[in-house]
């Protein structure tokens, strides 16, 4: 798997890119090709791309197939079809024809006619040039998101590696982010109900001319609908109905509309529901552990060797670039205290990093950088504050020499509260080690994995006796069944099972 720092975009969005003048552009094939390559670069860059050649393969089938069996959908494009690494269920289409559908989307479907629809639904928008209506009537951009209440100067400073050091921030891939969407996180615009019911309606006639049931789209929307309700209002999650609307109706509808259509032959390589779910066996769900995890208040990280631990009681989030934390009580908007750890460069002189980066910062260090000794490890340290915002921070910044990395760890609260958490910020970056053994068998992730359920089995059982990352309404939503399913044969069930990373 690549990485997969990007978040939560819902089946169905346009993709706005920070282009002048996008609109103008994309009403011409070389405008909008320009435009969706653009777009595609940001998407591979921020979000990655599965690494699965037969799944990636069997998607792209399906997705040819589709183009070529029905006289309505373009052809002054070039479509191609790959799996996006994000664990929510969710298909978005760029101009030019280029169509993602998540790995998260993949192991919530139960069959080939239920891919074949969303992903018919999305060149149904691309065939419809919902991009160029969607682009005339929005200003597009790709915002960078940082958590509120923070002071600018002290984010500035944070912020830095993100532009000139990219490259070297790379190896920590989902890393930390500050609270919130991560920096470089992709902006999706909805499209609008209009948009959406077209699509409905295009996209299942794409489906039947190509062999596919039309009425499998209802599935599909019950199966959002059932995924939607598992995770409420998660404000860190783009979901399907916040940015693709819908109406009550929208299932009733798609299985009327399909009761009307008449399917071709079915492709050749269709498969039925046990061999689709096999080609699934062994696909990352939730997030990866390939950028290391949350374990509390520690992050731990198999491939770089290291781990840290945050004050306790705070929420630790894992980002695109770097690790954040802030007070679990801490309000929406207020000027909380704050600590951060990211890549700030590569190399083995924190003194010469920190120098580089204050010069080009709006930081008020109280006096200059000092080296110190964190344990066995070279650092240096300097401490400041930033007045560029109405609330005055107080920060401590430490960079850290480790294994050809210099690692940064922020740690800082408003002024008038500094003395109240200074030993815990101190704490923060006297935490940072090599990873402990006995913490290596914690750093898991969850995988798709098959398990046969028995005859009279319950699946509230079956969880039990096979039990992983999913609960009985998640399992019960991903296999597209009641969650008080008594088994009355075997059969394969999907199920999240936790594995050691990294694998053997």
């Amino acid at each position: 798997m690549t990485p997969n720092p990007g978040r939560r975009i819902a089946i169905g969005m346009a993709l706005l890119v920070a282009l002048s003048g996008c609109g103008a552009q994309l009403a011409t094939p070389a405008g909008e090709a320009s435009a969706g390559a653009e777009a595609a670069a940001e998407v591979e860059k921020a979000i990655g791309l599965v690494e699965a050649p037969a799944l990636a393969s069997y998607l792209d089938e399906i997705g040819q197939r589709l183009v070529t069996s029905s006289p309505d959908v373009r052809r002054d494009i070039e479509y191609q079809f790959l799996i996006v690494d994000m664990p929510e269920p969710n298909a978005f289409a760029l101009p030019g024809g280029k169509v993602y559908v998540s790995r998260g989307l993949l192991a919530l479907l139960n069959g080939e006619d239920e891919l074949a629809n969303a992903v018919a639904h999305e060149i149904a928008h691309v065939s419809a040039r919902h991009h160029l209506k969607t682009a005339m009537q929005q200003t597009p951009f790709v915002p960078v998101r940082l958590a509120t209440g923070l002071a600018a100067g002290v984010l500035e400073l944070a912020m830095l590696p993100l532009g000139g050091l990219a490259a070297p921030i790379r190896p920590i891939e989902s890393g930390v982010a500050l609270l919130g969407a991560a920096p470089g996180a992709l902006y999706l615009a909805s499209y609008s109900r209009g948009q959406e019911s077209e699509a409905d309606e295009l996209g299942q006639k794409f489906a039947a001319a190509a062999g596919w049931d039309p009425a499998a789209m209802s599935r599909v929307m019950e199966a959002l609908t059932r995924d939607q309700r598992l995770h409420g209002s998660d404000p860190n999650r783009q979901s399907f109905f916040a940015t693709h609307p819908s109406t009550p109706d929208r299932e009733q509808r798609t299985r009327q509309r399909a009761a009307g259509l008449t399917r071709g032959d079915p492709p050749a390589f269709a498969r039925d529901r046990a061999h689709f779910i096999a080609a699934l066996d062994g696909l990352l769900v939730g997030d990866s552990a390939k950028g290391g995890v949350v374990d509390g208040n520690q992050f731990l990280h198999a491939d770089l060797d290291f781990q840290i631990a945050f004050p306790g009681g705070w929420k630790v989030e894992n980002g695109a670039n770097n690790v954040s934390a802030i007070p679990a009580d801490a309000k929406p908007d207020s000027a909380a205290p704050f600590a951060t750890l990211g890549i700030a460069a590569e190399g083995d002189d924190p003194e010469a990093v920190a120098k580089a980066l204050l010069a080009k910062s709006r930081f008020e260090p109280d006096r200059a950088v000092v080296p110190v000794s964190l344990g066995a490890l070279h650092a240096a340290r300097v401490e400041g504050r930033d007045r560029s915002t109405r609330t005055v921070y107080r920060a401590t910044v430490n960079w850290i020499a480790y294994h050809g990395l210099v690692f940064q760890v922020i740690a800082a609260a408003p002024e008038n509260d500094y003395a109240k958490y200074r030993a815990r910020l101190a704490g923060v970056a006297e935490s940072f080690r090599p990873l402990a053994q006995a913490n290596r068998a914690r750093v898991v992730e969850a995988r798709l994995r098959l398990v046969e359920s028995r005859r009279g089995e319950t699946l509230a059982a079956l969880l039990e006796r096979k039990p992983g990352a999913w609960k009985l309404p998640a399992a019960a939503a991903a296999n597209g069944l009641p969650e008080g399913t008594v088994f009355d044969a075997a059969r394969p069930v999907k199920n999240a099972l936790w594995e050691r990373y990294p694998r053997d």
